[in-house]
């Protein structure tokens, strides 16, 4: 990995909200969660745990590779003291992408946060309109939200 993904460098509490910046994204999505947290916390492990049990299976797949790579170049990398450049990058290029795609797994997770715990807070006594608590009920109207 050459860089960091660009999602890294921007953003903060300072700065206003965006989301190609991973650390407004996992704000967001901390502050949807914290919301309704007992209801939030069944939605975050349906959606987490099957993610984090194919990224676990997936490293373990890159440490059988690059154990491969290291064993076929051990005798001319021991002499150089080095690793071998082809294991460098297959570790740091997993880790990127797994990165770009924790950015955007979060940034969907938020969203369904909002969606399923946020909008169904606004009951009959929460002063809106009973037309606009209809529209927001994700059991009624799906599609609206």
């Amino acid at each position: 990995m050459k860089r960091l993904p660009e999602f890294y460098a921007i953003g903060s509490r300072a700065e206003t909200f965006r989301r190609d910046s991973d650390w407004w994204i996992n704000t967001y999505t901390q502050r949807m969660a914290e919301l309704r947290w007992n209801s939030a916390m069944q939605t975050i492990q349906e959606f987490r745990d099957p993610v984090m049990s194919d990224v676990y299976q997936q490293t373990a797949d890159i440490q059988v590779e690059a154990a491969k790579i290291f064993k076929k170049h051990k005798k001319h990398y021991e002499k150089r003291g080095k690793v071998p450049t082809q294991v460098i990058k297959l570790i740091t290029d997993f880790a990127y992408n797994v990165a770009v795609n924790w950015h955007d797994d979060w940034e969907y997770l938020g969203d369904q946060l909002l969606t399923d715990h946020w909008a169904v807070q606004a009951t009959s006594s929460s002063g809106l309109p009973g037309w606009w608590r209809d529209l927001i009920q994700t059991e009624s109207s799906p599609s609206a939200i």
